[in-house]
């Protein structure tokens, strides 16, 4: 058996006075329209349940993504220059990532990999499998964060390689996982990334997967409140939030699941619903839901190219290269500045999304 490649975890997380995941959860409660922080999904037993509902038939957007990877991989690759950083944001399992990886190595890059996710113990685990895939390497170095999207922002702005010249950033976004957050918070977030990133001089570009299926049918297909392993997955959330609360918050018999999809916003939205009337404790306040009340869980956007387009120039970027499957109802795109200048060096980095050379 070929030797595993070493990697280590860093812990980015911040010790911040900002808003606890609990506070979160109370203030969700006490809005309009109800909602609980999508994070609650992403504990260690959530992650598995998510790796278990992306393999089940009807889930198109794995396949689509092995689709694409299968054919443009050595391509993305060739956007990616020797000497660059690729990080990896909310990784996950890792599964689809080894094909990039290994188009890397396939072009004797010399890259520095992060992966970045809130479990160190599923991220442990996903890098072990991921290194043993891949084998021995002299060119992709692989590497652990522990941390949320706001810690990954916050360790970038303090340039992490102040010894080393990185020529570029690519941050890595699979699985439609940008699509979690609302079209102008996804502005916000792709904004504040290239911002640190640029803060420390030196350039960055996006490689994002983005499900752009507008067939409500097949969407709801994907996401059908039925199947077990989709239930499991977002009613895990609810488990999550009481451990959080320390407390039972939430009897599990007394909820399910529910997707619709807003043809309007090309959003789908799901939802915990209540199976019979209920009364939640909440900061003191007693909370009377209904049979059939709901409250979001999370959204995943089935995002057009023009929305796609829109997003980006919000955050001051642009759409540059497109990787489409057979329907072109998912792809893999690449987004970067359009104006990028080093005040530290005074010079042009970017000009129209192409590296400058000077």
């Amino acid at each position: 058996m070929p030797p595993t490649l070493s990697f280590q975890l860093q812990n980015i997380q911040q010790r911040r006075d900002g808003t606890s995941l609990s506070e979160l959860i109370v203030q969700g409660l006490l809005s309009t329209p109800l909602k609980l922080p999508s994070l609650l999904l992403w504990d260690d037993d959530g992650l598995r349940l998510f790796d278990a509902l992306t393999q089940t038939p009807t889930y198109y957007l794995h396949d689509k993504e092995v689709e694409i990877l299968a054919q443009y991989a050595n391509d993305m690759a060739a956007r990616i220059p020797s000497g660059s950083v690729l990080i990896e944001l909310g990784c996950g399992s890792l599964r689809k990532t080894g094909a990039i990886l290994s188009a890397l190595e396939r072009k004797n890059k010399a890259i520095d990999y992060y992966a970045l996710d809130v479990s160190p113990g599923e991220l442990s685990d996903s890098l072990a499998t991921l290194t043993a895939r891949l084998g021995p390497s002299s060119g992709v170095k692989v590497h652990g964060l522990v941390g949320t999207y706001e810690d990954c922002i916050s360790w970038l702005a303090g340039n992490p390689w102040p010894q080393k010249q990185v020529d570029l950033v690519t941050l890595l976004w699979m699985g439609n996982s940008v699509a979690n957050h609302g079209q102008l918070e996804a502005s916000s977030v792709l904004g504040q990334f290239a911002r640190a990133v640029q803060g420390a001089g030196v350039p960055c570009q996006f490689l994002v997967a983005v499900d752009a299926c507008q067939k409500e049918s097949r969407v709801l297909e994907a996401y059908d409140s039925d199947q077990e392993a989709l239930r499991e997955f977002i009613l895990n959330g609810l488990r999550h939030a009481n451990t959080i609360m320390g407390r039972q918050m939430f009897n599990s018999d007394e909820w399910d699941c529910v997707c619709r999809f807003d043809a309007h916003d090309h959003t789908l939205r799901v939802y915990y619903t209540c199976r019979m009337d209920t009364e939640l404790t909440v900061d003191g306040h007693r909370l009377s839901l209904a049979n059939g009340s709901q409250i979001e869980a999370i959204t995943s956007g089935k995002w057009t190219v023009g929305d796609v387009q829109q997003i980006a120039k919000r955050a001051g970027l642009r759409v540059k290269d497109r990787w489409c499957d057979a329907e072109c109802i998912y792809c893999e795109t690449t987004i970067c500045p359009t104006l990028l200048f080093d005040t530290n060096r005074g010079r042009l980095l970017y000009n129209d999304c192409r590296l400058s050379l000077l």
